[in-house]
């Protein structure tokens, strides 16, 4: 499990600057008409995260917990799914993904297959059917997984109070999106 501890930790500083700089600073995402839905599909998965990190990386989970990684482990690969799919629309005024976002996205999306990859690697299919437990695990991992889960949760309860966020005027969108169009023509 050292390997898929190691591509949590990589998940989740690459997810944690694409969140917060990129989508909450940069483009506020949450608060352009445009992007409402691919910051619900932002919220949706941080939230998912939080509980699919404690029961992979905090404890051994066996039975319907182990199943229940795996609704979580497909879920969010429908999330992500429907995240890509949207954003052409949710972007195309601010001039569509940077180069720098597609290659975190990718980065994300294979750091996240790595570590759910390495998780089930480990997992026997007996332990599918065994009674419903949530065991402990080495002290290190379940320490990484807690220094995860917590400001996930504080991060999943940030992104659910910005869907509540006032939507940007028209002039403050074409501000952003301006701004945004004007860097991209600038670094080309």
């Amino acid at each position: 499990m050292i390997l898929a501890a190691v591509l949590l930790l990589l998940f989740s500083v690459v997810a944690s600057t694409d969140s917060l700089y990129f989508h909450t600073y940069k483009y506020q995402l949450h608060r352009r008409l445009a992007s409402r839905r691919e910051h619900l599909y932002h919220t949706a998965n941080i939230c998912l995260f939080v509980p699919q990190t404690y029961l992979m990386f905090c404890v051994r989970p066996s039975g319907i917990w182990l199943l229940a990684v795996a609704i979580l482990s497909i879920t969010t690969f429908g999330i992500e799914l429907g995240d890509v799919l949207c954003e052409n629309d949710s972007r195309r005024d601010l001039g569509g993904v940077t180069s720098a976002e597609y290659a975190m996205h990718f980065a994300m999306s294979a750091f996240r297959a790595g570590f759910i990859g390495v998780f089930f690697a480990n997992t026997a299919l007996g332990d599918f059917v065994a009674p419903a437990q949530l065991n402990s695990v080495p002290l290190p991992l379940a320490a990484l997984g807690w220094c995860m889960v917590i400001p996930g949760a504080a991060v999943a309860l940030f992104h659910v109070k910005l869907c509540f966020a006032q939507p940007m005027s028209p002039r403050e969108d074409l501000s952003v999106s301006g701004a945004v169009s004007s860097a991209k023509v600038s670094s080309s």
